[in-house]
């Protein structure tokens, strides 16, 4: 039976169960404590404690809140599996839209989907069905990390309703050959229009063109061999400081004209 005493804490009376949770790695017991105004307290959110780890839940699963847990997902599970420049986004939609809202200070355990479903609807008053899409990405995604961890038996995010983003369908304005003709005889007395002359004969990006060597080239085959890309993008560190960098990659897929 578990050990039953009376705990002061602060000046008032709170009826305490221990009991044991585990062992560690050096078969040392791991002992558990509940407090409650009354003995039936304390046993309920023993019995609810205990249940879960019946589940197979880990032993610290109740001491977990939100926002610091979806933190260290961001950063030390989301950062090293994309691009510098996909992380970027990621990382402002977490910070300006999830990390102040009200989920952040919830236990994990206790998040509901009517907390989650709250949130999307007073960002897509705000903001727009886009806005929610791009933060369910990241909500649905780090509740299932914490069903794989088993910091939680099931996702709250799977019952949410979300809203269709809104997709452009604006038709696209393209360049005539009239546009084009002004751009190639505008280059003839600018040379700094050769990238634009460059895009519209080859339809390689502008960080494909700008990444180019000489070895890329090859003007007796008229070929030219796209390896690389680069661009500027913000580096984001785990405190969230942030600095511009150039950085290369591969590009988005490979081909040759």
């Amino acid at each position: 039976m578990p050990k039953k005493t009376t705990h002061n804490i602060n000046g008032i009376e709170y009826f305490r169960l221990s009991t044991t949770v585990g062992y560690d790695e050096n078969g040392k017991r791991i002992r558990k404590y509940f407090y409650g105004e009354s003995k039936k307290e304390a046993e309920t959110l023993r019995d609810e404690y205990m249940e879960g780890l019946k589940r197979g839940l880990s032993i610290d699963y109740d001491k977990k809140t939100f926002g610091p847990l979806f933190h260290d997902w961001i950063y030390n599970v989301i950062k090293p599996s994309v691009s510098a420049s996909s992380f970027t986004r990621y990382e402002a939609t977490a910070r300006l839209y999830i990390q102040k809202s009200n989920l952040k200070n919830i236990p994990i355990t206790k998040i509901s989907s009517l907390d989650i479903q709250g949130l999307y609807n007073r960002m897509n008053e705000v903001k727009g069905p886009n806005t929610v899409d791009r933060i369910h990405l990241l909500v649905k995604g780090f509740l299932k990390y914490c069903v794989r961890e088993r910091i939680i038996t099931f996702s709250p995010a799977d019952n949410v309703k979300v809203k269709k983003p809104i997709r452009d369908t604006t038709r696209k304005e393209i360049l005539t050959k009239e546009d084009i003709k002004k751009v190639t005889e505008a280059f003839d007395n600018d040379a700094s229009l050769l990238i634009y002359v460059f895009a519209l004969y080859t339809g390689m990006r502008q960080g494909e063109i700008l990444a180019l060597q000489h070895c890329d080239i090859d003007l007796d085959e008229k070929t030219i061999r796209i390896n690389k890309s680069i661009k500027s993008v913000t580096l984001i560190d785990n405190n969230g400081d942030r600095r511009s960098e150039v950085i290369t990659s591969p590009p988005k897929n490979t081909r040759k004209q």
